[in-house]
């Protein structure tokens, strides 16, 4: 009997360690934000933890709130805050613009460096207020005027910059990309944060995002 109770006690263990292990976490975002580097990091650190099992969701701009209410995703990381007294946050290092050059000038390091490039852009999709203040204070600080760019000009420019007549573009860093990227930091950045349900039907959500974060503000240099 005694052994029978143990072989039940050693397959209730696996069972739950099987059960933990299959769950998986919906990740989800906006499909921009998807493809810079700053969200590849931060799911890397996310996936370091072996009970999880993560899968993508793309969110349309303005559903966020219904897509984590609903459960259509488990946790929504990105620029966009949403509200809900259900809902928890936990804010995450800001997400620096990114500054790509299409020749082999030297990276600008304050914002009236920009007034030495003839022409530049910024790539802020979903963020046009954003992208409106950074025009603004750039203006302001004497580094010229730019245009925002549109995400199919991004993309034609992305395949070929050297033929743009851009000679530099402001954006998120990008995760898969040729080009020569480099932080620009004085524009501030972009505040991130990690939405979830505060009362999350997998107890161990919350521990891991907490877990994530601290991870990741620790490699927030590299970001």
């Amino acid at each position: 009997m005694q052994s029978f109770l143990r072989e039940m006690e050693t397959f209730s263990s696996l069972a739950s360690e099987v059960r933990e292990k299959e769950r998986v976490v919906l990740v989800g975002t906006n499909p921009w934000f998807m493809e810079t580097r700053y969200f590849s990091q931060w799911l890397e650190r996310l996936r370091e933890s072996s009970r999880i099992e993560v899968r993508l969701v793309e969110i349309a701009g303005g559903t966020e709130r219904s897509m984590v209410d609903s459960g259509s995703c488990d946790v929504y990381i990105g620029p966009n805050l949403i509200s809900g007294k259900r809902l928890s946050h936990v804010d995450l290092p800001v997400m620096a613009a990114g500054i790509c050059l299409n020749g082999n000038q030297v990276p600008p390091r304050s914002l009236e460096d920009l007034e030495s490039i003839r022409a530049w852009g910024i790539h802020l999709p979903g963020l046009s207020s954003q992208a409106a203040e950074w025009l603004q204070a750039i203006k302001v600080a004497g580094g010229g005027s730019g245009r925002l760019i549109s995400s199919p000009n991004y993309l034609e420019w992305s395949a070929s910059p050297l033929r743009s007549q851009l000679e530099a573009v402001i954006a998120p860093i990008p995760a898969k990309t040729s080009a020569v990227w480099h932080p620009f930091k004085p524009l501030g950045g972009i505040r991130i944060r990690a939405t979830a349900l505060s009362q999350h039907p997998y107890d161990f959500l919350g521990a891991a995002i907490q877990a994530a974060a601290a991870n990741f503000m620790e490699h927030d240099g590299n970001l």
